[in-house]
């Protein structure tokens, strides 16, 4: 049985419970559940008619929907710093809208696993706050790697930028004025052509080579070891003589703590390149492509032709051979010198950053070192006696 009201009507149900419903713009509406009691299907009927008179009502359906929104974003919001930076991490895409590679990912899992944001794993999203952010960063640089913390910083704010975009967050709380650009400043000492040259003559022949598309290529090791004997050209002069050689490279091999060795392209597009090696270098490496069956790894792992050559095996002849000399020259060291005397001959800091495969002008500024540049100049400008 229902009875009419002023608005609306309430109908007692044979279970004893109450449905109300009403009329609104030429519909009639049924309240999504009974009431135990007439009073509260009163009530109901009307909150739903003061909604109308304010302009704030929506229909049912609406109202589910954002109510279950509501849900979802506080439920984004509960979220943990580390679950949401995971996801983050395997759906992340680059300038070029690719994903990122594997070196990279598992690089970032290493930050929020345990580095220095593994300090940030339990935190919700909605619980950092800037005054958080700025003395966890305070406190972490105690430790001086600088370097370290800035990589660390930049991967955080950059997940937090993402998480306002999704509008989980309404600001990113990464605030720390240079954050991402502190490093230690060291000074990485270049070593001489004399020094490299004594080095690289204790090294054994399948090590010296390495040394040599180092020091005159400025190659990564990871991008040396990925090389075949494919990616190598040989041009001859008239006289039927080595003139030059030009390297192509397109990949490169990481180490990552979770895949292990991983082979993919370079982090960046301008990691892809090729480049001209003249000289005895270009005698040295003509010489050693052609000792290498045609298509194979031209350093591989021993025992295993298609496994690259891994790192601490050249590092360790590398290590026999410096202190040999006591020399404290690193692997890396040998890119820092190819950059800078690439630099010294009068190339352009775009003409570097093309060699190297750098793709800002910063990363590119950081292997130009002063070397022995004040002493040729000096000779040059040097009086003559009359």
């Amino acid at each position: 049985m229902s009875r009419s009201r002023n608005w609306g009507e309430i109908e007692k149900l044979r279970s004893g419970r109450y449905r109300a419903r009403f009329m609104h713009e030429g519909r009639r509406y049924s309240a999504p559940h009974t009431f135990g009691t007439k009073g509260e299907a009163d009530e109901f009927l009307a909150s739903e008619r003061t909604a109308i008179i304010n302009g704030t009502w929506m229909d049912f359906e609406m109202r589910e929907k954002f109510k279950r929104a509501q849900l979802e974003a506080e439920e984004r919001m509960m979220e943990s710093f580390f679950s949401y930076a995971s996801r983050w991490i395997e759906t992340r895409t680059n300038a070029r809208g690719k994903k990122l590679t594997q070196g990279v990912k598992d690089e970032y899992l290493r930050y929020i696993t345990s580095d220095r944001l593994s300090y940030w794993a339990d935190y919700g999203l909605f619980e950092i706050t800037v005054a958080d952010v700025r003395e966890w960063y305070s406190d972490t640089i105690q430790d001086g790697k600088l370097t370290a913390m800035a990589r660390n910083y930049t991967l955080m704010k950059s997940v937090m930028n993402t998480a306002v975009e999704d509008g989980i967050i309404p600001t990113n709380p990464c605030k720390v004025r240079g954050g991402g650009s502190a490093s230690t400043g060291k000074d990485v000492d270049v070593p001489t052509s004399a020094e490299l040259d004594a080095i690289i003559a204790a090294l054994p022949v399948k090590y010296f080579v390495i040394a040599v598309v180092a020091i005159a290529g400025g190659l990564r090791y990871g991008e040396i070891v990925a090389l075949r004997t494919t990616d190598v050209d040989v041009y001859f002069n008239r006289e039927g003589e080595v003139d030059c050689v030009r390297i192509r490279i397109s990949r490169s091999i990481t180490h990552t703590k979770y895949h292990g060795r991983v082979e993919g392209p370079p982090k960046s597009a301008a990691g892809v390149r090729s480049l001209y090696i003249y000289g005895e270098d270009a005698v040295t490496i003509a010489a050693y492509v052609d000792s290498v069956d045609v298509g194979q790894r031209l350093w591989s792992a021993i025992g295993d032709p298609e496994d690259p050559m891994p790192y601490h095996t050249f590092k360790h002849n590398w290590d026999r051979a410096r202190k040999s000399i006591h020399s404290t020259a690193t692997v890396h060291s040998m890119r820092h010198y190819s950059g800078t005397k690439y630099a010294q001959v009068g190339a352009t800091l775009k003409e570097v950053m093309a060699r190297l495969g750098h793709s800002t002008p910063s990363a590119a500024l950081r292997y130009q070192h002063s070397g022995e540049r004040d002493g040729e100049l000096a000779k040059r400008v040097a009086r003559k006696s009359a």
